[in-house]
């Protein structure tokens, strides 16, 4: 006689995980690893995308949606697969209610009781990032296709004001989110959402992710969300541009030749990326605020001696010489005092160089013999996921063998 399947640690194909979801039994975490050995990639994104499917249909069923997410959010913790949370997300969005099932994942994870509560920050993270994606695509719809998602700027509105509520949670990679979240949609809504978060912890956050860019297992991961994001807090209120100058100066000073790395690349990849992500208006304005940053460490460095770190800053200022904001703030450079004539004069013989880099290279005062290690911030595109999930979470087994002891 065949025992009725009760539990996920019996599960032997694609047919018994689907019963499972179907009857409502919740994945805890100490089954998840005989689940990741069981199942491939494909198979088990077709099991998300039946989670996916299952919820859409029960997101008003407190309960039974609860249970779904529990056993989502198990499985994800267990196996930090970035397809999994896409997978989830598509089912999400392909749904004729899609605006009704978005407007209620806030208010569900806000009420939610896991059964294993000792994964409750883990879980946050993840909710706040399913949250903040959902918001993000639905932002992207309404502008892509106006007609057909006229009740969608409802719905990130209130995404807005949850994301906005849970800025005060001190927990590093929630707030990773909630600047990523507003640098995709803040802007658009005209709201200050960006700059209020930034003025609430963004010194902080912003200081670990620049401490990030210096060690060579997490630069690759920090840099990405630096060149994805920093460009929309360049584009905000003064305020914010206070709290970039000071991150970025405490690090400049402290690690210059570090500084100096990340600064050449993120330069370069900062001007091939803006015609095709920013209006010509808003080109102008990131141009403007990164070189006026430019211009005030090139006064600070200039008086200690830093020629790795001042040959990048003028190659920078060099740089952007094509935007109208270059060409003014370039001016008022070689009139200011305030900077060494040497490098006021380097300045404008540089702008007449066909090859600027190689030019300042061969200086005397800048030749260098040092040999560093080559940094791997611009071999790779990584996504968002990684970008904030780059720390892993304490995996599930290690988490039971910790409270255990």
């Amino acid at each position: 006689m065949q025992v009725p399947l009760k539990y996920w640690k019996h599960v032997n194909s694609l047919e018994d995980a689907y019963f499972l979801i179907d009857i409502g039994v919740v994945l805890r975490s100490d089954e998840v690893g005989r689940l990741k050995r069981k199942f491939n990639d494909e198979d088990s994104s077709k099991i998300f995308a039946y989670l996916g499917s299952r919820f859409n249909e029960r997101f008003r069923d407190l309960t039974a949606a609860e249970i779904i997410l529990e056993s989502f959010f198990m499985w994800l913790l267990g196996n930090m697969k970035e397809i999994y949370m896409i997978t989830f997300i598509e089912k999400i969005h392909e749904h004729p209610e899609r605006n009704d099932i978005v407007s209620a994942i806030p208010q569900l994870l806000l009420g939610i009781e896991f059964v294993e509560s000792q994964f409750k920050e883990q879980v946050f993270e993840l909710s706040v990032f399913l949250i903040a994606q959902c918001g993000i695509q639905m932002h992207h719809f309404s502008k892509q296709y106006p007609d057909d998602f006229t009740d969608t700027p409802k719905v990130v509105q209130g995404i807005n004001v949850f994301m906005l509520s849970i800025s005060n949670a001190n927990n590093y990679r929630a707030r990773l989110c909630l600047i990523n979240y507003f640098a995709m949609v803040g802007n658009d809504t005209g709201e200050r959402y960006l700059s209020r978060c930034v003025q609430r912890f963004g010194y902080t956050l912003l200081n670990q992710i620049t401490k990030d860019l210096f060690y060579k297992k997490t630069e690759i991961y920090a840099y990405r969300y630096m060149i994805d994001n920093l460009p929309y807090l360049l584009l905000s209120d003064h305020n914010c541009q206070m709290i970039v100058q000071e991150v970025m100066r405490y690090n400049m000073l402290k690690f210059p030749d570090k500084f100096a790395r990340f600064l050449k690349a993120f330069s370069n990849d900062l001007k091939n990326s803006l015609v095709e992500r920013f209006s010509p208006d808003d080109r102008e304005l990131i141009v403007e605020n990164y070189l006026k940053h430019m211009a005030t460490f090139l006064k600070i460095i200039s008086q200690v001696n830093q020629h790795k770190m001042s040959k990048e800053i003028i190659l920078t200022l060099c740089l952007f010489e094509d935007y109208s904001a270059s060409k003014k703030l370039l001016f008022q450079i070689s009139h200011s005092r305030e900077i060494r004539l040497y490098y006021r004069d380097l300045i404008g013989t540089l702008r007449h160089q066909p090859n600027q880099r190689e030019y300042i290279e061969n200086l005397r005062k800048f030749r260098s013999h040092q040999r560093g290690r080559k940094s791997s911030m611009i071999k790779k595109e990584v996504s968002i996921f990684h970008q904030i999930f780059y720390k892993k979470p304490t995996s599930a087994s290690r988490i039971r063998k910790s409270s255990a002891a």
